[in-house]
């Protein structure tokens, strides 16, 4: 089993592809201990060819999975669940295809982080990122403990917005300030209407409840 599972959706994108890829080479340490799932479009030949030949020369396994192209950006939580169901790791990291890694040996400072977690692994763990809200989980790491229980990522294409508003009524989120990714994209995804004010308005206290005790109810 490998400790980390990175989960990157991809289509027609090689090139940004290429330079993703090398800086998780570049800054991974314990290389035997992740894996990286991509979800690739059944029509998506050209990024078929580069993983094909990418993964025989690649010190971290590779895995593919390639799948009926569904609605896009709306077939998140398909695609996602599909991707784990080839993957093997302790926590899935979900990654985008424009994204790089700027921290030397990030995977020993996660594990060490993990260390000092609940240990009943049911929390969202995120790293630093260059867009303007510092605090948003830009990418999300979560338990396949957690994955198993509930089947799923997530319910919503706005995957990060959801984790983030469950480990919030959990108290259950963590931050690693000294991990760094950078996003690719100028504009602040983050920040776009509909998502500014995604938690500003109250919470049902029974929706609260309903949360917590599901997942209370995992450790019975």
């Amino acid at each position: 089993m490998k400790k980390f599972s990175i989960l990157i959706p991809s289509r027609k994108r090689v090139a940004l592809l290429k330079e993703t890829l090398l800086s998780i080479e570049s800054q991974t340490h314990y290389k035997n201990q992740i894996e990286i799932v991509f979800g690739i479009d059944i029509d998506d030949l050209d990024t078929q060819k580069f993983l094909n030949e990418y993964q025989k020369e690649s010190d971290i396994a590779i895995i593919v999975k390639v799948m009926e192209r569904g609605r896009g950006y709306q077939d998140a939580p398909n695609r996602l669940k599909s991707m784990i169901s080839k993957s093997s790791g302790e926590y899935l990291i979900h990654f985008a295809d424009d994204m790089k890694i700027h921290t030397k040996n990030w995977d020993i400072i996660l594990i060490d982080k993990i260390k000092t977690l609940p240990m009943d692994k049911i929390y969202l763990l995120y790293p630093a990122h260059n867009q303007m809200n510092s605090n948003w989980p830009l990418v999300q790491i979560i338990s396949k403990r957690w994955f198993d229980f509930t089947s799923k990522f997530t319910n919503c294409i706005e995957t990060d917005t959801e984790l983030l508003i469950i480990s919030i009524l959990l108290n259950r989120r963590f931050k690693i300030e000294n991990i760094k990714i950078n996003h690719a994209q100028e504009r602040d995804q983050t920040f776009e209407e509909g998502r500014k004010t995604m938690l500003v308005n109250e919470i049902n206290p029974n929706s609260i409840l309903s949360i917590k005790g599901f997942f209370s109810s995992l450790m019975d």
